[in-house]
Formats: C-alpha cells, sequence, structure tokens
C-alpha cells in the first residue's frame, strides 16, 4: 500500500476519532439551556399603538399629464415631477392647485 493512502486512512481515522470525543464531551459537560415557566413570560410594559383609521376617499388624480419618477418637495406637502410630453419639472399641490414650472426644456 503507498505511503499516502496509509497517511490519508490514519489522518481520516484520527479526525474521525476526535469528532466522536468532541461529540461525547459536549453531551456529557454542556449546560442544559434554561427554560422559562409559561407563568414567567413578561408582557410588553407599553400598550400595542393601533393603526391610524385608513380614508375611505377615493384616489384621484392631481394632473392630466404623464408623470415620470413623482416624488415629494422638501417639506411634503406637493409632488415633483417630470412631464415627458412638455421636457418640463413641476410641483403641484395634492389638490392639483399651485402648479409651478422648475425647469425648461431647453
Amino acid at each position: 500500500m503507498p505511503i499516502n493512502k496509509k497517511i490519508f486512512i490514519i489522518s481520516l481515522s484520527l479526525f474521525s476519532l476526535s469528532l466522536l470525543l468532541f461529540g461525547v464531551y459536549n453531551l456529557s459537560f454542556k449546560k442544559p439551556t434554561e427554560i422559562i415557566p409559561p407563568a414567567e413570560i413578561k408582557t410588553p410594559e407599553t400598550p400595542i399603538k393601533t393603526p391610524p383609521k385608513i380614508s375611505v376617499a377615493p384616489i384621484t388624480g392631481i394632473t392630466d399629464e404623464t408623470a415620470l419618477s413623482p416624488t415629494l418637495n422638501s417639506e411634503g406637502n406637493a409632488v415633483k415631477y417630470y412631464a415627458k410630453n412638455s421636457g418640463r419639472v413641476y410641483q403641484i399641490d395634492f389638490e392639483g392647485n399651485d402648479k409651478r414650472t422648475f425647469s425648461d426644456k431647453e
């Protein structure tokens, strides 16, 4: 039998023996996990918050143009969007009023 095969078999045997002894050690000396009895389960101190009521008003469009990449403005009270047909960026409030042009196609 070649020497490489002997070394492999001996190494494999030592590795298997090490795994077996490690498993026996863990089973013998491992501390059991602490189980909380059902009576000691703590409930949260603060009450659970109920979500706000959702409006049942129908969704309406604020512009007739095709809006690309609509985003809220920094104050959160209007929508900025790009109109592909005109090539301009607009800002419009949530009611569809107060439409402002921010950029022009040049």
